[in-house]
């Protein structure tokens, strides 16, 4: 009994052997080449499709294959379509080469599973030629007066491309340089550029002054004494930061405190509405008066 057993079972063993076998040869893979020729570096397309049947489980190579002498870049892969049992896969594969032989071959495998391992079913080898973009023959020696060149002196525009990651890491650089420095030399800066105001304010202010006293002596006009006042105050206000103009002379004498310029006020008032040509003496007072508070106001810019 035991022994009919395992007869059955070689019986069964054989047979499915040989319907492995019998679907093994219905199994057909086919590959080539698309295009004919290709350039170094340019992409190259390679279909590979396997016919089989329907109960057989195949696989196509993937990424991890061995593409040599050509370079994996990606696969298409289509839906497996079956008609009446036999079933029909098929990928596309873009492959790129570096190499510089002038004819390139390659075969891809499909591969059965089953379950002890696989079984590869390979395409015949397909060939494709490398496109040669210079076809000038070259001489054995590699000398610069013996190559074969063509002499062009023509102007070729080229596009202008601003960098601009590092266009920001030089304006970046900047920015911090310039906090660095007004940190460390910024009340400096201030200092210089206020005096140098300073300066020219009271230069314009010496020169309109020394002009409308010059107008005034050579016609004296009680409009133009009050011009002159007017004018003193004005720059007296912006140097000392008092409102002059809206002062009396007594109210200004009482403001700062000195009763010698309240009292050359009131001779240059007399020359405004009392008609006094008195004047040079209070208008030497009042321009000597400015000049010192403008060398006071000066020095605490300097040491302040």
């Amino acid at each position: 009994m035991r022994s009919s057993i395992m007869y059955l079972r070689c019986i069964l063993l054989v047979l499915a052997s040989l319907t492995t076998i019998s679907s093994f040869g219905q199994v057909t893979v086919r590959g080539a080449f698309l295009p004919d020729s290709v350039l170094i570096g340019d992409e190259a397309a390679f279909y590979l499709s396997a016919t089989y049947p329907r109960k057989l489980q195949v696989i196509f190579p993937d990424s991890t294959y061995n593409f040599a002498p050509f370079e994996f870049v990606k696969k298409k892969y289509f839906t497996t379509t079956t008609s009446d049992s036999i079933s029909y896969d098929s990928a596309v594969y873009t492959l790129s080469t570096f190499e510089v032989d002038p004819i390139q071959t390659l075969q891809l495998s499909a591969f059965v599973l089953h379950q002890q391992d696989c079984t590869a079913f390979t395409t015949e080898t397909d060939t494709v030629f490398l496109k040669e973009l210079v076809t000038i023959p070259l001489p054995d020696t590699l000398k610069a007066e013996n190559l074969p060149l063509i002499s062009n002196t023509a102007y070729e525009p080229v596009d202008w491309l601003l960098n601009y990651p590092l266009l920001i890491y030089i304006g970046g650089g900047l920015l911090v340089l310039l906090v660095v420095l007004w940190l460390i030399f910024g009340k400096r800066i201030r200092k210089h550029f206020t005096a140098k105001r300073l300066i020219k304010e009271h230069e314009f202010f010496i020169n309109s002054f020394d002009q409308h006293y010059q107008t005034l002596k050579q016609t004296f006009n009680p409009r133009q004494a009050e011009q002159l006042l007017f004018l003193w105050k004005k720059y007296m206000e912006s140097l000392d930061r008092k409102p002059y103009t809206k002062l009396t002379s007594k109210e200004t004498e009482r403001l700062l405190q000195n009763q010698s310029l309240g009292q050359q006020l009131r001779l240059v008032d007399a020359s405004v509405y009392g008609n006094n040509q008195q004047i040079d003496q209070p208008v030497a007072f009042l321009r000597e008066h400015a000049m010192s508070t403008f060398q006071q106001k000066l020095e605490q810019v300097k040491h302040g």
